[in-house]
């Protein structure tokens, strides 16, 4: 009679534990659901906006902008005046006494260098292309800036997804022990069984440690590109997104077509311009101008001496053009055209980004619907199958842990597709350099 009733007791109590069991998978599936169903949140958008104004090497380019832009009147300015003082014609015999000799007097030299061609202008128009090619370097580098923010923001959803998913995982783990340990102590299950489910556990729990571990660093590294100390972590994300607005190629390949790189190498080309018109201005002499007024002491006798006016004027002559100017005319020129293959290869690789990040995205997006449509009800079914056979003995523990392991790795996987198409997002968002990336609420969903 007592063994009659351990019987039901036991059969009970498994009953019990597979009900829970596929509830717990049931429920899993969904708060995996509900916890990814968000859009670029606010608190990302927030510290995009922080990242923009506190990020070091952003802070450090915009210095050199503002470098870049007060050279530019320093380039069109002439060159200094420059005067003198003297004393002239002294004698050795003695150099204070200035009415001995006739020459002796004190002078007071001005001169100044006149460009007779275009030479400062020329300067100003270089300075002026740097200084815009620096301030698209600064919207280069913002834009990479905020993508790196955004995949290291996505590596830390990932990765506390990846922490959520594997405790759902140790639960049912725990489940299964509290059913294998009754079966044991009934007689109707193997010890080794039970082992074989506490090394299962074990080995999980040390994948959370990794885990953690690994989520914990994603989080410092968005601090860091904050300006922040690695400590100081900021709120962290809610979960993946997982509805995409679907993307005009045709759009984003002419919005491509403006990137921040390629107009960085446009502003190199425009500089090579100037360096190429300043050059040609070297050929074109420069004047110099330089007056003197000499004041003379009258003679010991009383004789009145008069002061003396020197004027004069000159100008450089380019004897040396063939090996001067006319190499650095070639030197413009094929700077210029460095410049030219330059710009011509971002925009190949522009291209090519596009079209790659385009089948990144679809391949993503094929997998991640094949996951929510095939493989994971799929195995969330074997997994139930399973714990049916194995609650009446019809599996040994062994088919159950490959279940449990399949289903897990197939979970982490589709984390890892939904973290890379939105790392495909926010490289897109870099690369037209638009300021929010295509996620969407799920009633907008495209594949």
């Amino acid at each position: 009679m007592r063994r009659t009733s351990l019987a039901h007791g036991f059969r009970f109590h498994v009953f019990i534990s597979v009900v829970t069991l596929l509830l717990l998978t049931v429920i899993s599936n969904a708060e995996t659901e509900s916890r990814s169903i968000v859009p670029e949140d606010a608190v990302l958008s927030q510290l995009l906006v922080e990242a923009t104004a506190a990020n070091p090497s952003l802070e450090a380019l915009r210095e050199r902008l503002a470098a870049a832009e007060a050279r530019i009147p320093q380039a069109g300015s002439w060159m200094d005046p420059k005067l003198t003082f003297g004393a002239m014609n002294l004698p050795t015999d003695n150099l204070f006494d200035l009415n001995q000799e006739p020459m002796t007097g004190l002078w007071i030299n001005a001169s100044q260098s006149i460009p007779l061609n275009r030479k400062y202008e020329s300067k100003r128009d270089v300075a002026e292309a740097m200084m815009d090619a620096t301030r698209e370097s600064v919207g280069l580098k913002t834009t990479t800036v905020l993508e790196t923010v955004r995949g290291a923001w996505y590596d830390w959803a990932y990765l506390r997804e990846s922490v959520a998913t594997v405790d759902t995982t140790i639960r049912l783990i725990d489940e299964l022990l509290v059913i294998t340990r009754t079966k044991y102590e009934t007689g109707r299950g193997l010890q080794s069984d039970w082992l074989r489910l506490q090394t299962e556990r074990s080995r999980l729990a040390s994948q959370r440690i990794q885990l953690e571990q690994m989520a914990r660093n994603a989080g410092r590294k968005v601090a860091v590109f904050l300006g922040r100390e690695a400590d100081a972590l900021p709120p962290p994300p809610n979960g993946l997104p997982v509805q995409f607005t679907a993307i005009d190629a045709e759009a984003l390949s002419d919005a491509a077509n403006r990137a921040p790189q390629i107009r960085v190498a446009e502003q190199m080309v425009r500089a090579g311009d100037a360096k190429i018109d300043l050059s040609k201005q070297l050929w074109i002499p420069e004047l110099m101008l330089s007056g003197g007024y000499g004041f003379r002491q009258d003679a010991d006798n009383g004789m009145s001496r008069a002061d003396f006016v020197t004027i004069s004027a000159g100008m450089t002559l380019p004897i040396f053009g063939g090996s001067k100017q006319s190499m650095k005319v070639q030197e413009a020129v094929a700077e210029k055209r460095s410049a030219q293959h330059t710009l011509r290869q971002a925009q190949l690789d522009v291209g090519r980004k596009v079209e790659s990040l385009l089948d990144e995205d679809l391949r993503h997006s094929e997998q991640i619907q094949l996951y929510n449509e095939g493989v994971l009800p799929q195995a969330g079914a074997a997994l139930s199958s399973t714990l049916s056979d194995y609650s009446v003995g019809r599996v040994g523990v062994e088919a159950l842990v490959s279940s449990e392991r399949d289903l897990i790795n197939y979970r982490l996987q589709r984390l890892m597709h939904l973290r890379d198409r939105a790392k495909v997002r926010a490289a897109i968002a870099a690369l037209v350099e638009t300021k929010t990336i295509s996620l969407v609420t799920p009633k907008e969903e495209e594949y």
